[in-house]
């Protein structure tokens, strides 16, 4: 079983989860492609079979390629800045809002949300540097990770973080209608450096991240985000 330590401090291009599925990807791509040499190469074979030879090499090789690319993991230097709130995720802002502040305890809070399609990186990184007071998952429905009623209804795994600077903030994975694993290398008591990785969702998903009610937003909606590099916000 691989360490969660590893899964959050290797320096691979590709996360290490991903592996299998690449390296059966590959393995399939090959088998299929000497099938279809074997194939092409009888000639009594008909046409229908070859074509069907060339159609699973095909999708074999583009499910290889698709998997490196779902599964790639950029290195990240997150800049050392104890008031910003880095993103944790690359996506596009959904929305940023005010809210109960619930899960930070305070009164009021502001929420942002952000979309992850299947073609950004899905690696999900630390916001701030700090140590994470408790960790709540809950099992859920599989809506469009883009609707509003994800948020409350779709599976998610919450994270509540002091931040080193005093303040608090909570970011949670949320799982979508593809999305039907939310990894989480964590536990509660752990400290972390902001941008560091600590899980990833994959297939489409959707990421939120609750700050102070004090905080400057710093993004909108339909802004890009990077996950360790994108301040969201700002603590005064």
């Amino acid at each position: 079983m691989i360490s969660t330590r590893l899964l959050k401090e290797h320096h691979y291009p590709i996360q290490i989860e991903g592996l299998p599925y690449i390296l059966g990807g590959l393995l399939l791509t090959i088998c299929s492609i000497a099938i279809l040499q074997s194939i092409r190469q009888n000639p009594n074979v008909a046409n229908t079979s070859q074509w069907a030879g060339l159609f699973f090499s095909t999708l074999f090789g583009v499910f290889n390629l698709f998997s490196l690319w779902f599964y790639r993991c950029p290195k990240i230097d997150t800049p050392n800045d104890p008031q910003a709130v880095f993103s944790p995720a690359n996506g596009t802002v959904l929305k940023v809002e005010e809210i109960d502040g619930k899960r930070i305890g305070e009164a009021r809070a502001k929420r942002i949300s952000i979309f992850m399609s299947p073609m950004d990186v899905h690696v999900n990184r630390a916001p701030v540097s700090g140590v994470i007071e408790k960790i709540n998952y809950n099992k859920g429905k599989f809506f469009k990770a883009d609707l509003d009623k994800a948020s409350e209804e779709n599976e998610n795994n919450w994270l509540v973080m002091k931040a080193d600077r005093g303040f608090k903030v909570a970011f949670g994975q949320i799982a979508g209608f593809v999305a039907r694993r939310i990894v989480c290398y964590v536990n509660p008591g752990e400290h972390l450096k902001g941008g560091e990785r600590y899980g990833m969702i994959r297939f489409g998903s959707r990421m939120e991240v609750v700050v102070p009610l004090t905080s400057e937003v710093l993004v909108k909606p339909s802004d890009k985000t990077i996950a360790g590099l994108t301040i969201l916000a700002r603590q005064k």
